[in-house]
């Protein structure tokens, strides 16, 4: 479980954490156990919208045991267009995560940059200089 001291909002239901970061990041925690259906895929972006009305940078954490449905992940694509995203970094637990995530990416292919990384400490990294290059382009 996620556990931070600063943020500046939260939002929990019963698939997911969320806060913003001090730093302006939303760092996202998918629950352990959560089967991931076209309906819970919905909820999480309504449940995003409310955590910050503004485009913002993501990272996405999944916790032990979580599923993607068939159904789920072929309207991945529509739901990823209304998001509330600049970028998207997922933190992957291992070798299958890592392969599932850059399949995604690389099959999907996302409209806004996107990475997987084995730590947080990367993706912060990482969203940092996103976020750099992109003020840098206006």
């Amino acid at each position: 479980m996620l556990d931070y001291d600063e943020f500046e909002s939260k939002i929990e239901t019963a698939h997911i954490v969320g806060f913003v970061r001090t730093d302006d990041i939303v760092h996202v925690h998918i629950k352990d156990n959560v089967v991931i259906t076209k309906d819970v895929l919905y909820e999480m972006h309504d449940s995003l919208w409310k955590l910050t009305e503004e485009p913002r940078q993501f990272v996405f954490q999944a916790g032990s045991n979580v599923i993607f449905t068939h159904h789920a992940r072929k309207h991945t694509k529509v739901v990823e267009e209304t998001y509330p995203v600049i970028s998207t970094a997922i933190i992957v637990d291992g070798l299958r995560q890592r392969f599932i995530a850059n399949l995604y990416f690389k099959l999907a292919r996302p409209k806004r940059p996107s990475k997987s990384f084995t730590s947080l400490n990367d993706c912060l990294a990482w969203s940092k200089e996103i976020k750099s290059i992109l003020n840098k382009q206006g």
